[in-house]
């Protein structure tokens, strides 16, 4: 749990030590149709998507772990272009390697300004996604997104992973616009500009 994490039930998925991972967007990445409302097995295996961005894959589990909440990720990034849409996906990993759909959040990098949203939002990010809000990217300059994914309930037993996974486009579900050629997207993972999730553990 980081000092400053204001939730005293979170706990947080470090990211692998180094600088930065680069990707090339790719279009073609897809999730079968609304898998948070139809979550069934046939629809939940998320392997093929995978491969079409980055993935980051914890070791195997040692006890059980419950995440019950929204997670929240932290992104530094930058892009090759003005903007990006920006889609994460937390997954279980079994082991035979097949990774099974938990929850996802996407948000497009203009619209990445938070405010406060006057209510309570359990702390979540809230993004007004108003044009006065709006600020490209400048090419090459990392800036944090913070995307909170939806809420989810899961017990995570021994032997599992976890995995975070990133791409730039879900063609079944968004309207990415596409560019020729694809930008190149940069994960940054070094001091101060560290990328992370928080997750809402519930202790065993």
């Amino acid at each position: 749990m980081g000092a400053s994490d204001p939730r005293p039930s979170s706990n947080r998925l470090a990211r692998p030590s180094g600088a930065k991972d680069e990707f090339t967007v790719d279009y073609t990445a897809a999730i079968d149709p609304d898998p948070r409302w139809n979550i069934q097995p046939q629809f939940a295996e998320l392997s093929a998507n995978d491969a079409k961005g980055l993935t980051y894959t914890t070791p195997p589990l040692t006890a059980p772990l419950e995440v019950t909440g929204h997670p929240v990720v932290h992104l530094w990034l930058s892009s090759s272009a003005p903007d990006a849409d920006v889609f994460v996906y937390l997954e279980e990993v079994d082991e035979k390697g097949s990774s099974r759909y938990v929850s996802e959040g996407m948000l497009r990098a203009s619209n990445r300004a938070t405010a406060d949203p006057g209510y309570d939002l359990m702390g979540l990010p809230y993004h007004r996604g108003l044009k006065s809000d709006q600020a490209d990217l400048t090419p090459g300059q990392p800036v944090e997104l913070v995307i909170d994914l939806f809420p989810t309930s899961t017990l995570f037993q021994p032997g599992k992973r976890l995995r975070v996974t990133i791409t730039g486009a879900d063609k079944t579900n968004a309207r990415t616009p596409e560019q020729n050629p694809p930008p190149k997207l940069t994960i940054w993972r070094e001091a101060g500009r560290g990328s992370y999730i928080e997750l809402p553990v519930i202790p065993g």
